[in-house]
């Protein structure tokens, strides 16, 4: 089993230029990256112990405002088609996906598209959101989704619903990747 992690251009720059400062290799350099943002305790579990404990604050009041700051935070999450391009195949591009768009009907409220793999860097449809639940059914291959700090690998013939107003990102994991998704209500702006 491989075990290659395919890092953005902009990332790996940026640990070439520490592994020329440190005398490190990549590796071990991506290593404590990770080991440190995977073993630290996630910090709103703490916030809400200390503000529980302390009696500042109870469940209910911290599940309050960690709602409001989700949802504020998903406020500043670009919408969707701020991340995709139009092609001359009338199809959209983001990333390493592209995107036609099957059906649209806005009686029942459903749009569903086909999204298949177009090249091998496994770039993500960057982190966004639809006022819309999303669900992405994977008819071949793997793809990953990370979706409120968590990451999902989903294979064929799995499928993966995402809540609205919920920011995540995609990736395709696989060549062969090719997706059938639903979002419900449309999203206006992917659109052709």
């Amino acid at each position: 089993m491989s075990k290659h992690l395919v890092l953005d251009d902009d990332v790996h720059g940026e640990l070439l230029k520490r592994k020329a400062a440190t005398g490190l290799n990549v590796k071990d350099i991506g290593n404590a990256v990770l080991r440190s943002l995977i073993e630290r305790p996630l910090l709103p579990e703490l916030l809400r112990q200390k503000l529980v404990e302390s009696g500042l604050m109870s469940e209910s009041q911290f599940d309050g405002i960690w709602r409001e700051a989700i949802a504020e935070a998903a406020e500043r999450v670009p919408p969707a088609s701020d991340l995709v391009r139009v092609t001359k195949r009338d199809t959209l591009t983001t990333g390493s996906w592209e995107l036609k768009e099957l059906m649209l009907d806005r009686e029942i409220g459903i749009q569903v598209f086909k999204v298949w793999t177009k090249d091998t860097k496994s770039r993500p449809f960057s982190a966004h959101l639809h006022s819309g639940t999303e669900t992405l059914i994977v008819l071949s291959g793997r793809v990953g989704i990370t979706s409120e700090n968590n990451l999902h690998v989903v294979e064929a013939p799995d499928s993966f619903t995402i809540p609205s107003n919920t920011s995540h990102a995609v990736a395709p994991l696989d060549r062969d990747t090719v997706l059938l998704v639903t979002i419900s209500p449309p999203d206006d702006g992917l659109s052709l």
